[in-house]
């Protein structure tokens, strides 16, 4: 199915990265077109600016529907930060890097 591997391929480059301090959580549904860029622009942000200090999970909600209730994911894409705690949501297609970086605080304000 299309839809499987493009996902499962954008998925993969993300699992490569190496484990670290920032653990973040993406829900999406499928390859969806908002799927697939938020997933990239997730991408992007993390390797310009946490340097290989990540570890990104890629949940798709498509075949995984259970854990959108027992997550409490009411929209999607939605990014969630597991650590360092407290834990934060940014929900969107995580385009604007900077509200991205704030919300994640990643970067002081």
């Amino acid at each position: 199915m299309v839809r499987s591997n493009a996902l499962a391929q954008a998925a993969g480059a993300l699992s490569n990265a190496s484990s670290g301090k920032w653990e973040l959580d993406l829900y999406v549904v499928g390859a969806t077109v908002m799927s697939l860029r938020a997933i990239a622009n997730l991408e992007h942000i993390c390797q310009q600016n946490l340097a290989g200090n990540y570890r990104i999970e890629v949940i798709d909600l498509d075949v995984h529907p259970e854990l959108a209730i027992e997550h409490n994911i009411t929209a999607i894409p939605t990014l969630v930060r597991r650590s360092p705690g407290p834990s934060r949501r940014i929900i969107g297609d995580l385009s604007d890097a900077a509200t991205v970086l704030l919300g994640l605080e990643i970067i002081a304000v």
